[in-house]
């Protein structure tokens, strides 16, 4: 079984060498190999890159055109019966997520893609952290209310990242919650399973973490996944998720 692990970077320089030390410590079953490729859209290569692609890692360098764009290209050179995410600023939990994702999809019947738990901290600080962001408690009626499960914790087959297609570049800070639809979608038919414990510790101050962004142009991306896939679109349904709190979280 072949792993790609796909980390985006756009000048995150030290954060950068955490997030490629946690894929290096991952402890792997044998017969279990890793894929790390590095999609970089900074304008130059940053020493913590340099050394990351001597080690064996992937580079990929593209222009700058988003997250989802970056993201995208890096499945695009993924060739790993499995994928995953661990962005250039975040990093693995622990030195046993992707064993545990092994487990998850060698064992008899096994999902199309899985999704877990992430903490939000600093990845340098290991063992301090804040809010712990929960997809237990996650059903597919969530996605109406623009919840979905955590995405840096989603492992996905290769096949299934194929039928699935692209995320949409057209939008900003939603093109995950689309995707989320898009896989829970009973016309693709996936099969997919939760799997307890937290996979990767996010760092603060992504694109969608302020209240304001996550208030307007989360709530209108969102809105226009659900209207654009054919499911029920309310602003006001989506609106109740600032407060209700579906998911378990240490606030």
């Amino acid at each position: 079984m072949k792993i790609s692990i796909i980390s985006i970077t756009k000048d995150n320089g030290p954060r950068l060498a955490l997030t490629v030390a946690s894929v290096r410590a991952q402890r792997l079953p044998a017969g279990v190999e890793v894929e790390h490729i590095i999609v970089d859209s900074g304008c130059e290569g940053s020493p913590e890159v340099e050394s990351a692609r001597r080690r064996g890692s992937i580079v990929v360098r593209t222009a700058p055109a988003g997250v989802y764009s970056a993201i995208n290209t890096g499945l695009h050179h993924a060739t790993g019966d499995i994928v995953g995410l661990v962005h250039g600023a975040d990093a693995f939990y622990d030195s046993d997520v992707l064993a545990r994702v092994a487990a998850a999809f060698g064992a008899p019947e096994a999902p199309d893609f899985i999704y877990g738990d992430v903490v939000f901290g600093d990845p340098s600080r290991p063992g301090r952290f804040g809010r712990y962001y929960s997809g237990a408690a996650f059903t597919p009626q969530s996605l109406l209310q623009g919840f979905a499960p955590p995405h840096p914790s989603l492992f996905i087959t290769r096949e299934a990242m194929l039928r699935a297609g692209d995320y949409r570049t057209d939008l900003a800070i939603a093109g995950d919650f689309d995707m989320f639809v898009r896989l829970f979608s009973p016309t693709l038919g996936l099969r997919w399973k939760y799997i307890p414990g937290a996979s990767v510790m996010m760092s603060k101050g992504g694109l969608s973490s302020g209240f304001i962004t996550r208030l307007f142009r989360n709530t209108s991306e969102i809105h226009r996944a659900l209207r654009d896939n054919g499911l029920p679109h309310s602003y006001l349904r989506i609106l109740t998720r600032f407060s209700k709190k579906i998911f378990p979280r240490n606030d």
